[in-house]
């Protein structure tokens, strides 16, 4: 039997792209398809360079490192077929943001397609690649979504799909919280790097730890109420408080109010006007060394707050998700958004 592939598309911020993973190996486990992440956009590393491998490790499933690991390619029937002759290009090479769909076609494609598909949002393809994607039959909005023309978000995708090779990208999917923490690691390197850091801060569990996104995803809890109710709360007299943030304002502030906090130092916290994230600051700079260095302050952040005995995590941050999930056998979590 010829082998079948699933080629990831990174796309948005560390924790969705890592919650599409995990949605990803559940999808390649079901189906008997080789997982192939491609974390090539120029998010993480220089553009071209697929660099999820530097830093993670995969089991449990079977994985390639690279589309170039598919022997003829354009022999084979591929999902979109536009994929067929852009297999390096980025999902947003090809498609724009992407948009919900329609509630009357999300059921109608479900109704014609007898709940195969599930299509709650897709990328639309670029103006510029319209002409390459074939005309399909039946009814337009189906026939968009059978080529590829509207790209639906992969975690929408059918149980069973024909074609050889399937490429799809995707930031919002069912959550498998036991396939991140059995099937996802650190690499070696990554690991060491982590831990000693988390070492040197003598994170344990008396430490509790705090997560606040404050750049393009700004809590709707605001952080005076966030650091009002820590201040009520006996912790402060007993344990020692660790700070992952993003914003270089919020770490002041706590500090002003806790001189005593912890945090990853020295991190880069650049000003950011709101409408992008820490990592889509750094691949705007167009200095490569922002890129890997960024995403290593995140996975120390990550990594520490997993290791902290207590955890306030931001319920909308899919990052603070990921620390919640990976946390140590124990520890107490909850959404500081909904406390405030």
């Amino acid at each position: 039997m010829e082998e079948r592939y699933f080629v990831l598309k990174g796309c948005a911020g560390l924790g969705d792209r890592l919650i599409t993973l995990a949605w990803a190996i559940g999808y390649c486990l079901r189906n008997g398809r080789t997982l192939i992440v491609d974390w090539s956009d120029g998010l993480f590393g220089p553009r071209g360079r697929n660099v999820f491998f530097e830093f993670f490790q995969i089991t449990g499933v079977k994985t390639a490192d690279s589309w170039r690991n598919i022997s003829e390619l354009a022999q084979k029937s591929v999902y979109p077929a536009l994929w067929k002759n852009h297999p390096e290009a980025a999902a947003y090479d090809l498609y724009q943001e992407p948009v919900a769909y329609p509630k009357w076609k999300r059921r109608l494609v479900r109704c014609l397609t007898f709940g195969r598909w599930s299509v709650n949002g897709v990328w639309p393809v670029k103006p510029e690649h319209r002409l390459e994607i074939a005309k399909g039959r039946g009814p337009s909005f189906l026939a968009e979504i059978s080529t590829g023309a509207t790209l639906p978000l992969a975690g929408g995708y059918p149980a069973r799909m024909v074609e050889d090779v399937v490429f799809g990208a995707d930031f919002v999917p069912t959550l498998y919280e036991e396939i991140l923490r059995t099937n996802v690691h650190f690499t070696q390197a990554v690991e060491k790097k982590v831990t000693q850091a988390a070492t040197e801060l003598h994170i344990g569990k008396d430490t509790f730890g705090v997560h606040v996104r404050h750049t393009d995803r700004s809590p709707a809890a605001g952080v005076d109420q966030l650091i009002g109710r820590l201040k009520r709360d006996p912790f402060n007299r007993a344990k020692q408080m660790f700070l992952a943030t993003d914003n270089a304002g919020v770490l002041q502030q706590f500090r002003r109010e806790f001189p005593e906090v912890l945090a990853f130092y020295p991190k880069h916290l650049p000003e950011i006007n709101g409408v992008m994230g820490l990592h889509h600051w750094a691949s705007s700079q167009n200095q490569p060394e922002y890129l890997k260095r960024v995403l290593e302050e995140s996975l120390i952040d990550l990594y520490v707050l997993t290791q902290c005995g207590h955890l306030l995590y931001q319920g909308q941050s899919n990052f603070s998700r990921l620390a919640r999930v990976w946390a140590s056998p124990g520890q107490v979590s909850q959404d500081w958004t909904e406390i405030v």
